[in-house]
């Protein structure tokens, strides 16, 4: 596996590992008072790992 897919998938998963601490802390995945904080964080690295795997789909072909 390249580097790029690599900093993808972790990027990914450290969204989703972010959200699901969320959920354990507070109870729930999204929370409109606490949007600046994880929800944000999550959001970002998420669309951080799919924007690396988009491009990186985009400039295979």
């Amino acid at each position: 596996m390249k580097p790029t897919t690599v900093i993808a998938f972790f990027a990914i998963s450290v969204g989703i590992i972010i959200l699901i601490h969320h959920l354990v802390t507070i109870g729930r995945i999204f929370d409109v008072n606490d949007i600046l904080h994880h929800e944000f964080f999550a959001g970002i690295t998420i669309a951080f790992g799919l924007g690396i795997l988009a491009f990186r789909m985009k400039g295979s072909r």
